[in-house]
């Protein structure tokens, strides 16, 4: 077991105090003034591994209940004396406006971008009410008149309901017979099941997830010479009463604790008997549905891919684009084409730079036909009797005949589009 003295070392230089405000456990560092409800990961990662190293047993895949739980705590409960008196009533005057439904609670607000019901400092009250199964739990009309017919009184859950003796839904704790009755689409108090569940695990429940775990919150941890092992005790004698259970795991340096129930509509009584309450000292317990152990593996296993995914992207070097199909014209307008898609951009370069050299030594053969013709160098070849240009050669089609002009030279009008030959 860890001791506070050991706890204090392995968080250092944090230091662990208790908000009377917030009924909080917070965590101060004063050597940075800073201050955090949770312990940053490296001071959570440096008590896991004091866990694995050292306290090996306390991180075994072993039932913890077992361990800190002693045997004569952990008695079935037996319904048979409740059944003989009536429910007790537990309130004189009705709290069901403070859970109901407000008109306009649902009303969104363009203008100031929020709901009605959203306030700016909205802080969370203390539960008013707590139920006591041993006083309160008996007989009700639903036991004598609706017998397996009905749901449990969720009222009686929070400890206040005014009806007692005369209420139509039971007012007992489910036993696993019970549970196993309920319908799949509603919870143990009859509300209609969603498919998933609430992003902050909030609500109902998933009638497609069969969780059977809590998440709780924003406890108080004990001090003294074993902390953990009274903070096992603690919470074994909150969350017992409300059905079997099977597992507590707490995490010390989150203040955090999951508990696991033989049955889903076990942990749906719990959730709502212990939401807002507090255990032996005097903070607000947050009661949330937990994550499922194959859930969770499921979701570091696709966080897993997604990083190696992620990594593979950034080492991966960027592909050339794949290059277009184009048309180019080579030397004195002869139209080839071209594909590019399988060529390098060096090779599109080098065929580049061949193509200029072409249109260089063209050019080159263009202007000394221009500075022969400035000489008066065969002025007189290049007209024919009729005073008609003379083809360049003898070829029948008209389009591949070369024509002398005074001014250029040589050239073929069909197909020279070059630069040189504009307006």
């Amino acid at each position: 077991m860890i001791s506070q003295e050991e706890y204090l070392k392995l968080i250092h230089p944090w230091q662990a105090h208790y908000d009377e405000n917030w009924k909080r456990t917070y965590f101060f560092n004063p050597e940075t003034n800073e201050s955090t409800w949770v312990l940053p990961q490296e001071v959570n990662d440096r008590i896991q591994e004091y866990y694995e190293e050292k306290l090996e047993e306390a991180f075994e895949e072993t039932n913890n209940v077992v361990k800190y739980i002693p045997p004569e705590q952990r008695m079935s409960r037996d319904n048979k004396k409740i059944m003989q008196r009536p429910a007790r009533q537990q309130v004189e005057v009705s709290l069901a406006k403070n859970f109901a439904y407000k008109q306009g609670d649902e009303e969104y607000n363009i203008w100031y971008d929020k709901y009605i019901s959203d306030t700016k400092d909205k802080e969370r009250e203390k539960a008013l009410t707590r139920c006591e199964p041993e006083v309160d739990a008996g007989y009700t009309k639903a036991d004598k008149m609706e017998k397996y017919s009905t749901y449990f009184c969720i009222h009686f859950a929070r400890g206040c309901c005014v009806e007692g003796a005369n209420c139509k839904y039971y007012h007992r704790i489910p036993t696993l017979e019970e549970c196993e009755q309920i319908d799949q689409i509603r919870d143990i108090f009859g509300r209609a099941r969603f498919s998933d569940h609430r992003e902050d695990m909030e609500g109902v429940g998933s009638f497609l997830k069969e969780c059977r775990t809590l998440y709780v919150t924003d406890f108080r941890m004990p001090a003294g010479n074993d902390p953990i092992g009274q903070m096992y005790e603690i919470l074994w004698r909150h969350f017992s009463p409300w059905g079997d259970i099977e597992d507590i795991n707490v995490h010390p340096g989150k203040a955090e604790a999951t508990i696991r129930y033989a049955h889903r509509c076990m942990a749906e009584f719990a959730k709502v008997a212990m939401s807002n309450q507090s255990l032996d000292a005097d903070e607000i317990l947050v009661v949330k549905w937990a994550q499922e152990e194959e859930d969770a593996d499921k979701e570091k296993e696709e966080k897993k891919e997604d990083d190696k995914k992620k990594k593979k992207r950034r080492r991966k070097k960027a592909e050339p684009k794949p290059l277009i199909e184009e048309k180019y014209e080579s030397g004195y307008g002869d139209e080839k084409e071209v594909s590019r898609l399988d060529e390098t951009e060096d090779k599109l370069i080098k065929k580049r730079k061949q193509e200029a050299e072409r249109n260089i030594n063209a050019l080159t053969e263009i202007f000394n036909r221009i500075e022969q013709r400035n000489k008066g160098e065969d002025e007189e070849s290049a007209f024919d009797e009729n005073g008609n240009l003379k083809p360049l050669d003898d070829d029948d089609n008209d389009k591949n005949k070369q024509y002398y002009n005074a001014k250029y030279g040589y050239l073929n009008p069909h197909t020279n589009n070059l630069p040189l030959f504009g307006k």
